[in-house]
């Protein structure tokens, strides 16, 4: 047997792992329809991640979270740490200025995983929406963007925006707009601001908010590339490497 072949039950309980955390908190019918198994198959998951303590069922509800342990798991994950760093006050000014969410989100293994967010301190959007949420790359703004960027059709200054298609847990009742941050030629990350269709379009958002998304970004790549080498090549190594071929904006 291939050594290359993954294991179906283990990769089916990551799977599961991922649904819940994304959401904060799911029912069991709806972890099941999420990872397209079958609902006795859901429980058997569920009951093996809330005996390894990675999950625990709210008493109140039947609904189920994430534990502190998950969290734990990521405590050897270093990876872009001044990424983190550096954004955080930087999109805490957007928020405080706008009202709107911003984020800053990496490509990991075919999907774009927020690393940064301000949906917790926005005062005109209210989501649940938090560092370590993901969308596949090819259904979210910041996804897109990336592919356009590892493709080499999206330079720095570029940016992306679409209507009734944000990147968050309602993605159809928000919009987005994603630039990208760029070092040293290399890229390293999406920054995308969020906000919901009915108060705002994205024709209107553009001229507002575009220009100070692009400094915001400016101002991240400045301060990058200060801290770290020429290698900035393995975050779009990761969209090349997620199966998705590139593709070409207008």
């Amino acid at each position: 047997m291939s050594r290359d072949v993954p294991i179906r039950a283990v990769s089916r309980s990551l799977d599961a792992l991922k649904v819940i955390n994304r959401y904060g908190r799911i029912t069991l019918g709806d972890i099941a329809k999420e990872v397209d198994v079958p609902y006795v198959t859901a429980c058997r998951i569920v009951q093996t991640l809330v005996v390894e303590g990675l999950i625990v069922r709210e008493p109140s509800r039947n609904h189920y979270r994430p534990t502190a342990l998950v969290q734990h798991l990521v405590s050897g994950f270093a990876h872009e740490d001044d990424l983190v760093r550096i954004s955080r006050p930087l999109l805490s000014d957007f928020t405080r200025e706008s009202g709107w969410p911003v984020s800053v989100s990496i490509p990991i293994a075919g999907d774009m995983m927020m690393r940064v967010s301000t949906h917790a301190s926005a005062i005109l959007l209210n989501e649940r929406c938090f560092p370590g949420f993901t969308q596949a790359v090819a259904s979210s703004v910041p996804g897109r963007l990336a592919l356009a960027c590892g493709a080499g059709t999206m330079r720095s200054g570029g940016h992306l925006a679409e209507d009734r298609n944000g990147y968050g847990l309602n993605p159809r009742s928000t919009s987005s707009i994603a630039v990208p941050v760029f070092v040293k030629g290399g890229f390293v990350a999406a920054l995308t601001m969020t906000f919901t269709t009915r108060h705002l379009s994205v024709a209107r958002a553009l001229p507002q908010y575009l220009p100070q998304l692009q400094s915001t970004a400016a101002a991240i790549a400045h301060d990058l590339a200060r801290g770290i080498g020429p290698a900035a090549a393995p975050a779009a190594a990761s969209v090349q490497q997620s199966g998705h071929q590139p593709i070409s904006l207008p």
